[in-house]
């Protein structure tokens, strides 16, 4: 949908759209019977188009009040009590919250008092069938902008122009909008005495202020000049050939309209002024300011005719994806029937073969078996559990080191290959165990009995010291004077039976 933006002032109404390049005009309408008959065409032909209107017209008050903090139902509805207050009857008219301060926030009011022209535009608008998204003010939209560039300026001054022959002049204070009035501005071809006419409007500005008891005779005021490249310049040459700003003013005559387009994150494009409201309207998403409900009622229903159709369009979309899916699935599933086929007759001739045999199987075999797993098997001791436990226990005695393990489980003499004199159930664990090289015999002894103390802890635990191999050959060397010394290396072989706890116990 194309976004056309109607630019109100008090002598034209300009369509404008925003590109790559800045602004681009579309059309020009006067205030009069003629004007207004092109501005009908030209809205019957942008019929499908979205419009914004953005008014920049002397006829606007500002007013500030401190309201207490309420919940948002509650102050939206103070708000509109407050508006209703102070502009009775007035139709274009805005109230927010700026910023909360404690148990009090500070409310803005505003309103457009010169009706006139924005009602003739709106009606020409609504009888064409126009969608409008909403009426705008140049300096609320400015003050936007400074909320949104977070300035550390506690007073500011803005001089800019929409059309040749006005001046804005928008003083802020800490970015929040104090007053903002439209004033003449000479159009005469020389540019010199244009910014002469601009500066000496600054200095009016801050005699104003300073008879309102605002600032300070001797506070400093800055002022922004935002305006074209050729006034830019015009402004320059005449600040260097007197001294226009003094011990008042301090003139940025230029802002840098490109670092305003990079930290507000608008498209790079236009140099003016114009070209960074007119995309900050369009980019930024500014809520309505001035428009009834009323009025964007067309706009509205044509964002929910919108968003039902792309709803709409999604769900279609997700019906062709879940539809080419199933169709996938399917013919997948058709590529594998024959092999489930042929495993389903596969099973059913393994079950026809397993019948005979289920009707052969005692019911109390079968019991019995079961009981005996329940009873024995699932509860049979484990090695691995054997091997962790004591290693766990072992692994403060560093003078001793693990050579051999060996772990058996009582069968009640139903294996061969094991002690026929262990309980059922029952686990035997045998260990070699070496001391260290580096450990005296005292030493090795004394981690011995240590592990010894430390196994006989165990439940149901019986610990006995079996003869070594070492002591084997000390034995029999016992009359070589050559091998009377200790032999090393040490080793001990440990015997830890572990009786099985009764089955009240388990």
């Amino acid at each position: 949908m194309k976004r056309i933006v109607l630019l109100l002032t008090p002598t034209h109404t300009a369509a404008l759209c925003a590109s790559n390049q800045g602004v681009r005009p579309l059309a020009h309408f006067n205030h009069d019977a003629a004007g207004r008959a092109s501005l009908a065409q030209f809205s019957l032909a942008q019929q499908h188009g979205l419009f914004y209107v953005l008014t920049d017209l002397g006829e606007e008050d500002f007013q500030q009040e401190v309201i207490p903090h309420l919940t948002r139902q509650d102050q939206q509805r103070l708000i509109a009590r407050k508006l209703e207050q102070r502009y009775r009857g007035t139709t274009y008219r805005y109230g927010r919250v700026l910023q909360q301060a404690g148990q009090q926030d500070q409310l803005q009011l505003s309103a457009l008092l010169n009706e006139a022209p924005l009602d003739a535009l709106i009606s020409t608008l609504l009888t064409a069938n126009c969608a409008i998204a909403g009426v705008y003010s140049v300096a609320l939209l400015t003050e936007n902008l400074l909320k949104k560039l977070r300035l550390d300026r506690p007073h500011l001054l803005i001089m800019s122009r929409s059309t040749p022959e006005t001046l804005r002049q928008s003083y802020f204070v800490d970015s929040t909008l104090q007053f903002s009035r439209l004033g003449h501005l000479d159009v005469t071809p020389n540019l010199l005495a244009q910014a002469q006419g601009i500066i000496e409007q600054a200095h009016r500005a801050r005699q104003y202020l300073t008879t309102m008891r605002v600032l300070a005779r001797d506070e400093v005021l800055p002022v922004w000049a935002l305006f074209d490249v050729s006034m830019s310049q015009a402004l320059r040459q005449i600040a260097a050939n007197s001294d226009v700003g003094g011990d008042e003013l301090t003139l940025d005559l230029q802002v840098d309209l490109a670092f305003l387009q990079q930290k507000l994150q608008l498209p790079s494009g236009g140099l003016s002024w114009l070209d960074v409201l007119l995309a900050a309207l369009l980019q930024l998403n500014v809520p309505n300011q001035y428009a009834p409900p009323a009025v964007l009622r067309l706009a509205r229903s044509r964002q929910l005719a919108r968003r039902i159709k792309f709803c709409a369009f999604a769900i279609v979309a997700l019906a062709a994806i879940l539809l080419g899916l199933a169709l996938w699935q399917g013919q997948k599933i058709q590529a594998q029937w024959p092999s489930l086929q042929q495993q389903i007759e596969h099973e059913t001739q393994q079950l026809a073969a397993l019948q005979p045999l289920s009707q052969r199987i005692d019911p109390v075999h079968m019991q019995a078996a079961v009981q005996l797993y329940q009873r024995d098997l699932a509860n049979w001791p484990s090695a691995t559990e054997a091997a962790q436990r004591f290693s766990q226990v072992l692994t403060p005695f560093s003078q001793l080191q693990l050579i051999n393990f060996q772990w058996q489980t009582g069968t009640a003499g139903l294996l061969a290959s094991t002690d026929p004199t262990l309980p059922l159930r029952a686990q035997q664990i045998k260990v070699t165990l070496r001391a260290s090289p580096l450990a005296t015999e005292q030493q090795a002894w004394q981690q011995i009995e240590q592990l010894l103390a430390q196994l006989q802890r165990w439940p149901n635990a019986k610990v006995a010291l079996m003869p070594s191999p070492t002591e084997a050959r000390t034995s029999a060397s016992a009359d070589d004077a050559a091998e009377s010394a200790a032999p090393w290396p040490m080793d001990f072989v440990l015997q830890l039976t572990l009786a099985n706890p009764p089955p009240e116990a388990q």
